[in-house]
């Protein structure tokens, strides 16, 4: 894995917005479903940003209404502000492009490692147990925190799971928020939500999707730091969902006991018993995947 460093603005549009606001977008960075992902920086500061780095990312969409994924992440994040393994927000500002529409925009830390997925991607052959469990803590702090503050994430997986550079090196941290919810509030929009990879028993069997499926997204995430590859990720459709509804995903034979054990508490079909984030957290040795206390300082050639 690589560090983005093309930070260049040359010829990059300047907006000012309908706030006091002044910034750059530069080269765009990722695309998706709720928004394009560009570097950006502002480039007069105010009293209001002048704490603000020198280098964000910034995700736009039109501004269609308040309840679209850009503007209900930029609310959730807003609420989240502060919990260290959560991308951070710098707040939005609203500009229009060159055909007239309305355009949300969100600031927010810049990944410049990328994400779990291209991590996974440069490491082909799995990742060791230390690896895993340094990760898997700082998804899981960020989980405790989301569920604690009232919401469910819906799409954890690898793609959203950012690296950030930092002082102390660098920490991965849950971000795009685009489906989250609150707790035990039914959404606005019909059905699950999510990648149908990462979906748990309960959604695809009554359509309820609380804080225990993202703990069951959590595990189909270790398991492909683990091995490379999802649940039956061969299969999809309505075979992929059979197997969800039915059985337990396989878990390999050449990961340690703990590792194992770990998995299987993610993996209660039950959503009642499988484990809390904090239960996560604070599992004894002799019961879990010991998640020990470390400093997020990670030597760069481990990662490549």
């Amino acid at each position: 894995m690589t560090e983005l460093c093309e930070f260049e603005f040359g010829e990059c549009e300047v907006s000012i917005g309908y706030g006091a606001l002044k910034w750059c977008r530069g080269k765009l960075i990722g695309k998706g479903g709720f928004g394009s992902v560009y570097i950006a920086k502002f480039i007069k500061p105010t009293s209001e940003n002048t704490s603000f780095p020198s280098i964000m990312a910034v995700k736009s969409d039109r501004a269609t209404d308040s309840s679209s994924p850009l503007m209900n992440e930029g609310k959730v994040l807003e609420a989240l502000k502060g919990c260290p393994c959560v991308i951070q927000t710098y707040g939005s500002d609203i500009t229009t492009n060159n055909k007239g529409d309305i355009i949300y925009n969100l600031f927010m830390e810049f990944a410049s490692l990328g994400s779990l997925t291209d991590s996974i991607i440069a490491n082909p052959s799995a990742f060791s147990d230390k690896l895993v469990r340094l990760y898997t803590q700082s998804i899981l702090i960020g989980l405790r925190d989301i569920h604690g503050h009232g919401f469910v994430h819906c799409d954890i997986k690898p793609d959203n799971i950012l690296f950030v550079k930092t002082e102390a090196g660098y920490k991965a941290k849950v971000a795009d928020f685009g489906l989250a919810k609150r707790r035990n509030v039914k959404s606005g929009s019909p059905g699950v939500r999510g990648t149908s990879w990462f979906y748990s028993p309960e959604m695809v069997r009554y359509g309820i999707q609380e804080a225990p499926s993202d703990i069951w997204a959590l595990g189909c995430t270790v398991l492909i730091m683990f091995t490379g590859s999802p649940p039956w990720g061969t299969l999809s459709g309505s075979e992929l969902v059979s197997h969800i509804a039915s059985e337990t995903p396989p878990i390999p034979n050449h990961i340690s006991e703990a590792a194992k054990h770990f998995l299987k508490c993610c993996f209660e079909r039950n959503p009642i018993h499988r484990w809390t984030a904090t239960m996560a957290i604070g599992s004894p040795v002799s019961g879990a995947f010991r998640l020990e206390p470390f400093k997020f300082t990670v030597v760069l050639d481990i990662l490549c």
